[in-house]
């Protein structure tokens, strides 16, 4: 099985409006780059458990409030 971590926009888009902050603002307090964040917002990049962790203590959530895990093992026939 092949696990990604992948971050549900839908969520993450309601708690920034409610803090008032955007996701190149989410991008700096976490101390990634817009780009990166872009990235796993866009589902190119699985963030590593430290950097999902730096992005939900800055939104003050949990991990799993933001973020699911997905199998994308591709299967054999």
């Amino acid at each position: 099985m092949n696990n990604r971590l992948l971050i549900d926009n839908s969520k993450l888009d309601k708690i920034l409006i409610s803090k008032g902050m955007n996701k190149a603002m989410l991008a700096n307090a976490a101390g990634i780059t817009s780009n990166y964040l872009y990235r796993i917002t866009g589902g190119y990049r699985s963030p590593s458990n430290v950097v999902a962790k730096k992005i939900a203590d800055v939104l003050d959530v949990d991990v799993l409030d933001i973020f699911f895990e997905k199998d994308v093992s591709k299967s054999i026939t």
